[in-house]
């Protein structure tokens, strides 16, 4: 039985940014994707060419988690919101460096009323979405760390707690996309062997 679908505009999910949320149990961080990949996303809808559909959660009324799509659904908002700036090697010269509010009526027109291919996931308990999370990113660049967060079961909200030590915010290395977690989890898995190997 097919899922339901949703098709709202870009100004609709802006305008109602506030029913939107994303779970970091299992979600990549934020800003994973860089300047280029999200000028060339809101290039796409400025030229009117076809995106990935969103899968959302539907937790309530007026209240959808974020299944896949977050980091275009943030790309979007940041450029709604002035927050980054086209680039004119992307969209034209005469594009370089304009933001929302500086795009001609004809732009302003076309990105607000792109339609947005959104999947309701109704019924949806955390094991499942976790486990369609991981299989919608098949193929996709999750790290080690990013595919461990995103795995059913009692060992992953272990890793996370374990990951809040305050060891982990001495070291000099970058933590970003989750490796703190990949870290705790080959701490477990040594401490694992080590019990083994010292049982009698």
């Amino acid at each position: 039985m097919p899922l339901p679908v949703w098709n709202p505009n870009i100004s609709y999910v802006c305008t109602h940014h506030d029913w939107f949320t994303v779970n970091p149990d299992y979600q990549r961080e934020p800003d994973v994707w860089s300047p280029t990949d999200k000028q060339y996303l809101i290039d796409t809808v400025l030229k009117d060419l076809d995106i990935p559909k969103f899968y959302l959660r539907k937790l309530g009324e007026k209240k959808y988690e974020i299944v896949d799509g977050q980091q275009r659904m943030e790309s979007i908002w940041e450029f709604r919101n002035n927050l980054c700036a086209l680039n004119g090697r992307i969209s034209g010269d005469d594009l370089d460096g304009l933001r929302y509010d500086d795009l001609p009526a004809h732009l302003v027109e076309q990105f607000d009323n792109f339609t947005l291919n959104c999947v309701l996931l109704e019924g949806y308990d955390d094991d499942k979405i976790r486990e369609l999370f991981g299989r919608l990113q098949r193929g996709k660049s999750l790290n080690p760390a990013e595919r461990l967060n995103a795995k059913p079961g009692a060992i992953t909200p272990t890793m996370r707690n374990l990951a809040k030590h305050p060891f982990f915010q001495k070291t000099t290395f970058s933590l970003r996309r989750y490796k703190t977690y990949h870290m705790a989890a080959q701490l477990m898995l040594l401490q694992s062997e080590g019990a083994t190997d010292i049982a009698p």
